[in-house]
């Protein structure tokens, strides 16, 4: 077995963590979404790889692995590109750290005898 092989068993595993990861959590961020395409992009590439140095497969399986991983890689750069600039209030972290935040104004604003929202 090669590294590459190596290196498709060990994507594949961080591949299956993401999406179980992604479908357990209560507020999915779309770029978590980016970043599981291009883990599964880079699996099917290495998997391409290790295809070609082993011989194994036809012309036209490694062609559509090519396709299919090339595919996957630029979706999940597209989706990561479109959805990380977006309002506090549109991604679950960044929703998190806004309202902590503003918890950590009140408290300022409590703390010196002044209401938090004037």
């Amino acid at each position: 077995m090669t590294e590459v092989a190596l290196l498709v068993a060990f994507c594949a595993v961080m591949g299956a963590v993401a999406i179980v990861k992604f479908a357990l959590a209560d507020e999915r961020d779309p770029v978590d979404a980016g970043v599981i395409l291009v883990v599964w992009g880079i699996t099917v590439l290495a998997a391409l790889w290790t295809a070609l140095e082993e011989g194994w497969l036809v012309f036209e399986h490694h062609l559509l692995l090519a396709v299919v991983g090339i595919v996957l890689v630029g979706s999940g750069v597209a989706v990561m590109v479109v959805y990380w600039h977006h309002s506090p209030q549109s991604t679950p972290m960044r929703r998190r750290v806004a309202e902590s935040g503003e918890r950590a104004e009140s408290t300022d604003h409590e703390a010196n005898g002044d209401s938090p929202r004037q």
